[in-house]
């Protein structure tokens, strides 16, 4: 496992906490990036708290810089469902601006948490996963991961996109995933060209 400073963008305290609780066990630093009043209840002198909002791109712009790895969670809102392709692009331009070549997006259930949600999403919103992923997988020179919701809509799974695979995992391990994968560092971008072909 490879220690990383982490720019953490979330719209609330959670899910925010649990990762990051578990994110600075590991040794990784975080800065958690929040556009509310809420107050993280936690000291550590690897963890800091700004204001910030990942729909303003000037923001994301400013408060990535010298990080290693982007972590975005966004709740998807069911009347502004094109926000959510909007955050993707702040993110993915942020990264290449600030040379950040590790960016994971998560997709959080709007009217439910992730480790609880039962009720069904939106066409629109499926469309705007699709619309957010299409981004990211244009972007053949960052090593990136997405944490969507299925289209099945069960409720308990969730689907984790990378450049060149993708599997179902169940709602209440995403947290171990998004850790899993800071855990890597960008070192696997380097294993492919440009095209996101493999060099051998």
């Amino acid at each position: 496992m490879i220690a990383q400073k982490i720019a953490l963008f979330v719209s609330s305290v959670e899910p925010g906490k649990r990762l990051i609780e578990e994110a600075l066990q590991k040794g990784h630093s975080v800065t958690a990036i929040i556009d509310s009043n809420e107050e993280f209840d936690l000291k550590d002198p690897n963890f800091k708290v700004v204001k910030g909002n990942m729909n303003r791109i000037e923001d994301v712009h400013k408060l990535v810089k010298d990080q290693d790895v982007i972590v975005s969670i966004h709740k998807l809102n069911e009347k502004k469902p094109l926000e959510h392709v909007e955050i993707a692009r702040n993110i993915i331009d942020a990264a290449k601006k600030a040379g950040i070549r590790h960016i994971i997006s998560v997709a959080q259930r709007a009217d439910k948490d992730l480790n609880n949600g039962k009720e069904g999403a939106s066409r629109e919103i499926f469309d705007a996963q699709n619309n957010a992923l299409k981004l990211l997988q244009n972007e053949k020179s960052l090593v990136w991961g997405y944490l969507h919701i299925a289209d099945s809509d069960l409720g308990d799974e969730m689907i984790f996109t990378q450049m060149n695979n993708e599997v179902k995992i169940p709602e209440n391990e995403y947290i171990s995933i998004i850790l899993d994968e800071v855990g890597k560092g960008s070192l696997e971008v380097n294993e492919y060209d440009i095209e996101g072909q493999r060099d051998d």
